[in-house]
């Protein structure tokens, strides 16, 4: 599990950083319409990769009781 654990910190610092790519790129497939589609692809890549890794600390790794 703490494999997992050290590649999900590593995934959400990527996230981070191609969410902070994708915000300008945004601006520019305003203009040309048929980037839009990769924008909205990398757009879900980091909204999954914030919610598993927030099911990972909230549900796995949450002690709660049976």
């Amino acid at each position: 599990m703490t494999v997992y654990r050290i590649l999900s910190y590593i995934a959400i610092v990527l996230a981070g950083l191609l969410a902070l790519v994708i915000l300008p790129t945004f601006f520019v497939a305003l203009a040309n319409p048929a980037l839009l589609l990769s924008v909205f692809m990398l757009v879900g890549v980091v909204l999954y990769s914030f919610s598993s890794f927030a099911f990972l600390l909230n549900g796995i790794d949450g002690q709660q009781p049976q």
